[in-house]
């Protein structure tokens, strides 16, 4: 439920149910409005909002994925036979009925009429004043509690019939938002509630400008009000309507709830969006009195007094939008949903990308600790997720596309989980135990025959943005931080084989090395009992599980006695709580019960414990002071500790416990090793641990993600690189490296590239991650380094045969592709033997075969990853996908050579004028559109990949010089001064076959008749009209500058009422509806006599077209027309450093 816009329509008045109530993106909010309207003098009334909900998402293909996929096994889904509008909150009352609050104000009651646990009856339960924008609920004995816009509400049925009938606010009229939610004061503004069991209400009001955190004006001061109600939990005692400020700092709280302990928890929103440090992950939060919650975080200059308080867990990768929260409790006294151990269980809805999670929480004398796992997908958005007293889980989806949906008056559906089969082993705990192991935890033994080929069934994926059931996410939001994680690299660890541990509870299983400390991904085949309930939704059968490599080891030792194992914290309490279901917390405690030593070995994260984290490529304007991180340990003996450069103070004992600290001054982003030692007499064997800073002395619990495997070299990802000079590459030629590839070279013969070539050996497209030295070392040595997946046998046959190649095997039959990809089958029966090769199939000498100049080529081909723009806009337009850009792409072979001498290149001189834009303006839109100068340089470094370009620069009217030595000149500029003698220079180069490329602004002139003689059509101030937003191209057919475009989107600026050139005949290539009418937006037209080309386009307008693969192809292409070549002779390079998908 991020970042909400109402735009309400029918409010002339309090009509009953009729107020209907609109939610769209926050990113049309009130800058946009006007921004993205036609701007011409007579605007028409013609409000098109900049990003749709369509526009700004990366769809999947759906093919066989199910509405709700369930990742543990179990467990059914049913869709509730009701048809309701939008909802989003879901609760079971007191007397056992479901109440849905809808998007629209409705509150209604369900039933169930025929007892077959499904709910099937709708009716009204408040229908009166509906509310404005309600967010939170809470359904309790005295009746219904509601947050909505600008007051919080007691519903009451007072006549016991069934429905509400009166209505008391008990608070409302409090500080507006410097900025809305939405278009009017309308907007959301108040979001989750939970009543505390002394009767107190606890609210939240969301940030004051969420776009401008700060709230600083134009003369740089901070207007943020610490003092201020908004971005903050509000309580109101039992019988008043007096606000007390809780806590500060919070951005948009969409639910909040209590746990067993009476503590109080609210899901927070992801803020990095428009604050590169505010909030960069959706959390949860344990909200404490007094405390400050990051957005926005401390500032040396707007805000140095206060301290970032941590979330409990953070939810990634960034852009889940967590909304619904809720704990699993007995409801009425029914039973719990899932396995016992899930209880007081957070359950959390992420909406816009359909994650179901839970997350476990611990209380320690220093706060929570929390470790998550992700038990469902939903295929729409998942607002709300309720246990129900029947020990099921009602959930709560939305129709449409992030961030909220087709909006309040669009249907929504409800769906039940069921757990159908108690029996089944739940998964626990999934962790690496070693580098080349990792274990799966049950809390039932595991059938024996579940093992019968199941370490060919396992797939492990790992990379930094992986998580279970990747291929289930349907919906993606339109972020920039999307864009990147949908680039980054994804990879495969191998199986060896699989094993039980000796009481049958946990998977072991043994795998390649894990060496990168990122997110890992295990997917298995479903247990084959796991049978559906009837009429339920079908499921894939899978069972989904994550892992990381945080870890603990610890060992215990005592004469010869040995014990050994992975924990996932140093504190004992948490591990046992967290490792209790498997049972290894009786395995611990029965060791902790006898005399020996115990010892800890891991390596810690202590890198901005309080700090906020900074999203990749986003900047903030200070630097932080040193931190200085404590910790502190409380064991029931004194310790060794050993821990680097840390500052130890030794065990001194305190009351029942010894106490010991370790100081690390000035931590910085590198693991710290930690070993600790402890001689324990088995008498009741104690570790606790927390932390505290030089900034803040309060203690504070350690997360689980902040402890790794002590095996590890790294623990940190590598962070963004902004470059990806490779100095070896100078002198290399793209578009000849391409070439070799697929041709003298032969790579092609074995290896892919972004889908062309043949999988006979590994996929070379994510080379472009490795450095040159390591792709030199395969290239020179194949059998220094083999990827696992592609390790060669010899396989001799009982007729003495021997076949060599890759091997797959089936129950009763063995097949080897040969390098040729050729493939063999025959019966195991025939097989004597099968021995994995020690080098690998790839022959040597390749380096030497092709000399230094065309390996630097090939090289270059394959390591250049030319990256999009990092664009400084909180939102960019989505991200194309790859079959839309191979569904338009055209193939092209350049012809051979006719000589021996080369063919005379292309040469492009490229205009560009100062960059444009520098508003004194608080408008994000308004502020760096475009930067010609940028664009310059980036085109001029594309088009230097494309065979036989080549480009020069000027800043300013070409000279005669100039024009004598281009053949193609591209005018992408602001220059209103075209004059006469400019066009007769113009007229002059299109006579000697010259070709001109006119983009966006540069058609605009104040003598735009003179122009629009030259080029067709031309844009005059005062009489044309542009409109920036989303537009909608109609393509014309038959033309090959067009060739596979019919209809398509661009967030762009379109022109109409343009000047006509006189006795100009145009080509028009592409239109715009624009005042009832196609506009032309693309056209051609030639020279005098007919001679010379122009190709003109309007689009052209954002930074962010220039890395669409459509749009450079439409570039592209009339680049190469206008130059006399093959529209499609540049095709090749049009994918580098686009925003697409692979």
């Amino acid at each position: 439920m991020k970042n909400l816009q109402i735009s309400v329509q029918s409010i002339t008045g309090p009509v009953p149910g009729k107020r209907q109530l609109t939610i769209l993106f926050i990113l049309s909010a009130i800058s946009l409005i006007g921004f993205f309207a036609v701007k011409s003098a007579d605007t028409g009334g013609n409000y098109n909002y900049g990003f749709s909900s369509s526009s700004a998402l990366t769809p999947v293909d759906t093919t066989g994925i199910p509405p709700v996929q369930m990742f543990v096994p179990g467990f059914s889904v049913k869709e509730l036979p009701v048809s309701v509008t939008n909802v989003n909150v879901v609760r079971y009352g007191p007397d056992g009925k479901l109440y849905a609050l809808a998007y629209d104000g409705h509150i209604y009651v369900l039933t169930d009429t025929n007892g077959d646990g499904l709910e099937d009856k709708v009716e009204t339960w408040w229908d009166k004043d509906l509310f404005r924008m309600p967010v939170g609920m809470v359904v309790d004995k005295e009746g219904i509690y509601v947050t909505s816009n600008n007051k919080v509400s007691l519903l009451k049925d007072t006549n016991k019939d069934g429905k509400a009938d009166t209505e008391e606010v008990l608070t409302k009229d409090w500080v507006r938002p410097f900025v809305y939610t939405g278009t009017t004061e309308t907007g959301v503004d108040a979001f989750g509630i939970a009543k505390a069991s002394d009767g107190s209400i606890y609210f939240s009001l969301g940030a004051a400008d969420f776009t401008n955190a700060y709230v600083v004006d134009t003369a740089g001061k901070s207007k943020y009000d610490i003092n201020s109600e908004r971005g903050t939990v509000l309580r109101l005692a039992p019988g008043s309507s007096k606000r007390e400020i809780v806590c500060t700092g919070i951005r948009f709280p969409v639910a909040m709830a209590f746990n067993e302990h009476g503590d109080l928890f609210a899901s927070e929103q992801e803020g990095a969006t428009w604050l590169a440090n505010g909030n960069p992950l959706d959390e949860l939060l344990y909200i404490e009195k007094g405390k400050h919650y990051g957005f926005p975080p401390r500032h040396p200059k707007y805000l140095p007094n206060v301290i970032d308080e941590p979330s409990v867990y953070d939810y990634t990768p960034q852009h889940q939008s967590t909304c619904g929260l809720n704990f699993n409790v007995s409801i009425n006294g029914g039973p719990l949903f899932g396995p016992q151990w899930w209880v007081n269980n957070a359950i959390v809805s992420g909406y816009s990308r359909g994650k179901l999670y839970r997350t476990e929480l611990i209380k320690t004398a220093s706060g929570y600790v929390a470790q998550n796992a992700i038990i469902g997908s939903v295929s729409s958005l998942l607002v709300d997720a309720a246990p129900t007293p029947q020990g099921d889980l009602i959930i709560a989806t939305h129709s449409g596309a992030p961030d909220w949906g087709n909006g309040p008056n669009a249907k929504g559906k409800l769906f039940k989980i069921i757990r159908t089969n108690k029996v089944l082993p739940q998964p626990v705990s999934v962790f690496a135990a070693k580098a080349d192991q990792v274990k799966i935890a049950f809390d039932n033994p595991v059938p024996k025959e579940y093992l019968a080929g199941l370490a060919d069934k396992i797939k492990i994926e790992y990379g930094e943005f992986v998580n279970s059931g990747d291929r289930f996410e349907v919906w993606r939001p339109g972020y920039q931080a999307v864009d990147r994680q949908m680039r980054s690299l994804r990879q495969e660890i191998g199986v060896k084989s699989v094993e039980l541990s000796v009481d049958g509870r946990t998977l072991i299983v043994n795998t390649y090395t894990h060496v990168e400390p990122v997110a890992y991904a295990i997917k298995l085949p479903a247990f084959a009992a796991d049978n559906k309930a009837p009429g339920s939704i079908p499921q894939v059968p899978n069972i989904d599980l994550a892992y990381n490599l945080n870890a603990v080891d610890v060992s215990w030792v005592s004469g010869n006695q040995k014990w050994n194992g992975t924990v996932p914290h140093l504190d004992l309490m948490v591990v046992k709580a967290f490792t209790k279901p498997y049972g290894a917390s009786e395995n611990i405690n029965t060791i902790l019960q006898k005399p020996g030593t115990i010892t800890w070995k891991t390596k810690l994260n202590l890198w901005y414990m309080l700090r906020p984290i900074q999203q990749p490529e986003g900047s903030v304007d200070y630097k932080w002071p040193d931190e200085n991180v404590t910790l502190v340990l409380k064991s029931s003996a004194p310790v060794d500790v050993k821990a680097g450069k840390a500052k130890i103070t030794p065990s001194s004992k305190q009351g029942d416990a010894y106490i010991t600290k370790l100081t690390f001054d000035k931590v910085e982003r590198v693991p710290y090793d930690l070993e600790i030692a402890m001689n324990s007499d088995g008498k009741n064997a104690g570790m606790e641990v927390h932390y505290y800073t030089n900034e803040d002395s309060r203690p504070r619990a350690l997360q689980v993600s902040r402890f790794f495997a002590p095996w590890l070299k790294e623990i940190y990802p590598p962070q963004v690189n902004t470059t990806d000079e490779k100095p070896e590459l100078a002198g290399g030629n793209w578009s000849r490296g391409k070439k070799l590839f697929f041709g003298e070279a032969i790579c092609s013969t074995c290896h892919m590239v972004n889908g062309k070539g043949k999988a006979i050996g590994p996929d070379l497209s994510n080379l472009i991650f490795r450095d040159y030295k390591s792709v030199m070392r395969d290239i020179h040595s194949p059998s220094a380094a083999i990827n696992p997946d592609y390790i060669a046998y010899t396989v001799t046959l009982k007729d003495k045969r021997k076949l060599v190649g890759w091997v797959s095997q089936t129950t009763d039959s063995l097949t080897v592709r040969d390098l040729g990809g050729n493939n063999t089958t025959v019966p195991l029966s025939q097989v004597e033997s099968s021995k994995t090769m020690s080098t690998s199939l790839m022959p040597e000498g390749l380096d030497k075969m092709l000399g230094p100049q065309k390996m630097k080529d090939l090289l270059t081909y394959l390591l250049t990853a030319r990256k999009p723009l990092q664009l400084d806009f909180p939102f960019i337009p989505a991200i194309r996908t790859g079959v839309e850009a191979r569904q338009v792409m055209q193939e092209y072979t350049p012809p051979a050579p006719k000589a021996k001498t080369p063919a005379k290149p292309l040469r492009v001189l490229w205009l560009a004028s100062e960059r444009e834009s520098q508003f004194a303006t608080k408008n994000i839109w308004q502020q760096n559109k475009r930067d010609y100068l940028l664009e310059q340089k980036r085109m001029t470094e594309l088009l230097g990949l494309a065979y036989n370009v080549k480009v020069t620069n000027a800043a300013k009217w070409p000279t005669a010089e100039q024009f004598v030595n281009a053949d193609v000149i591209v005018f992408f500029w602001n220059y209103p001064g075209f004059t006469e003698a400019n066009g007769k220079q113009l007229d002059a180069f299109l006579q000697r076959g010259g070709g001109l490329v006119y983009i966006n602004q540069a058609i605009k002139a104040d003598n735009a008749q003179a122009l629009a003689n030259r080029i067709g059509m031309a844009f005059q101030t005062g009489k044309s009209k542009f409109r920036e937003g989303p537009i909608d191209y109609t393509f014309t057919q038959g033309n090959p500058l067009t060739k596979g475009f019919t209809k398509t989107r661009f967030q762009e600026e379109s022109q109409w009422q343009l000047v006509q050139g006189m006795n100009k005949q145009v080509t028009v290539l592409a239109t715009a509806n624009e005042d009832g009418k196609p506009q032309p937006q693309l056209w051609t037209t030639t020279g005098p006599a007919g001679k010379g080309k122009v190709f003109v386009a309007v689009p052209g307008f954002w930074d962010w077209t220039y890395d669409d693969p459509l749009y450079r192809m439409l570039l592209l292409r009339g680049i190469a027309w206008a130059g006399g070549k093959p529209p499609y002779s540049y095709e090749e390079v049009v994918n580098m450093g686009a925003r697409v998908t692979r």
